[in-house]
């Protein structure tokens, strides 16, 4: 899919949250949830991914690309919908497998996977990891709806 850049995310039409930054949490993701607590939390890796109630200090943005999975593109800005952050420093740039695109933090990737030439499931050492580094941010445009 080829995407339509703008400059902002406004000239874009991309609804932004009001008001200050949210907390950037450790998985990479802006809040967008809350703890019982109240406390930020990421919605979308609580449960799934290390670092979801975990804030840290917000990254710089500047000159940086955030990209919606329909292709759309604007400059990254932390109150962008669903935002993720996935450059330097990030889980996704250090957990992120360069060959597989999995999540994980082994130095051998060893899985259960479907080998389409064998026509079964393998067990056992697959590749050698290798992060996937810096890469755009991602976030939601809204083209699919909101509900």
């Amino acid at each position: 899919m080829s995407g339509t850049r703008e400059r902002t995310a406004r000239q874009a039409g991309i609804p932004m949250r009001p008001g200050p930054s949210p907390a950037q949490m450790a998985c990479g993701h802006t809040a967008n949830g809350r703890t019982p607590e109240g406390l930020p939390a990421c919605a979308i890796c609580i449960g799934i991914v290390g670092g979801a109630q975990e804030v840290v200090a917000s990254p710089d943005l500047t000159l940086r690309l955030a990209r919606c999975l329909c292709g759309k593109e604007c400059e990254s800005d932390d109150r962008l919908p669903f935002f993720e952050y996935r450059g330097p420093g990030s889980s996704a740039a250090n957990e992120v497998c360069k060959v597989c695109e999995f999540r994980h933090r082994n130095e051998t990737f060893a899985a259960e996977l479907f080998d389409p030439k064998k026509r079964r499931w393998v067990t056992g050492p697959v590749h050698d990891f290798e992060p996937i580094g810096d890469r755009p941010d991602l976030f939601y445009c809204g083209h699919d709806g909101w509900n």
